[in-house]
């Protein structure tokens, strides 16, 4: 199996692939961001039975999930895929938190949310890529989150985010009273489910962001 990390001299198909291979047998699936998204937001949608979750994503993902004979192993592979163990982005600042508890019942907190910081992504990437999210028809997941992961720094999330992880220590009185509350205003309010949590710990591994 040929590696599949990032290089110039890769062809496109290699490094962004549209298709997998289960069983020896190469399917064609929707690599576009805007599905990824939408599984991964999924994951912690309450509104939708758990139940009816999996077949969901099978749909979104694969382009003709009809002929899926084994939908577990469709899963674990559309999973490898949104996680791409290649996938390599050396910027240690994307996190995501963890304890040394139980994973079971213990309330984890990611340190970036699609959905929370939507807005503040869709104005970076105007700002830093010239690229409009929403109009944009396609762009392969890989290239968004690279894209995602070398936002400047100058960008509305970059600081967003920095503001989110601020060490408050070395200020003091009304400065750091102001902050505080600053801090408290752009922290994710939902916590992750097990199976969101999970997902999102994998993709933050393959792309060297874990800080546990």
């Amino acid at each position: 199996m040929s590696n599949k990390y990032f290089a110039l001299w890769r062809d496109e198909h290699i490094v962004f692939p549209k298709t997998v291979t289960i069983n020896e047998e190469v399917i064609e699936v929707n690599s576009n961001f805007k599905i990824a998204l939408k599984i991964l937001k999924l994951q912690s949608d309450t509104e939708i039975a758990e139940i009816r979750k999996p077949k969901l994503m099978l749909s979104w993902f694969y382009a003709e999930p009809q002929k899926i004979r084994n939908p577990k192993t469709a899963l674990d592979t559309m999973s490898d895929f949104l996680v791409h163990k290649k996938m390599t982005v050396n910027d240690p600042m994307r996190g995501i938190s963890t304890n040394d508890k139980a994973d079971k019942g213990v309330e984890k907190q990611s340190k970036v949310c699609f959905e929370f910081d939507a807005e503040e992504i869709y104005v970076s990437f105007i700002q830093d890529y010239k690229i409009d999210l929403m109009t944009v028809e396609y762009l392969h997941w890989y290239k968004f989150l690279m894209l995602f992961s070398n936002l400047s720094k100058e960008c509305a999330f970059t600081r967003k985010y920095e503001l989110r992880t601020l060490d408050l220590k070395d200020f003091k009185g009304k400065d750091k009273a102001k902050l505080e509350k600053a801090k408290k205003d752009v922290q994710i309010p939902v916590k992750l489910t097990a199976t969101e949590l999970s997902m999102m710990e994998e993709l933050a591994k393959k792309l060297n962001m874990y800080d546990g």
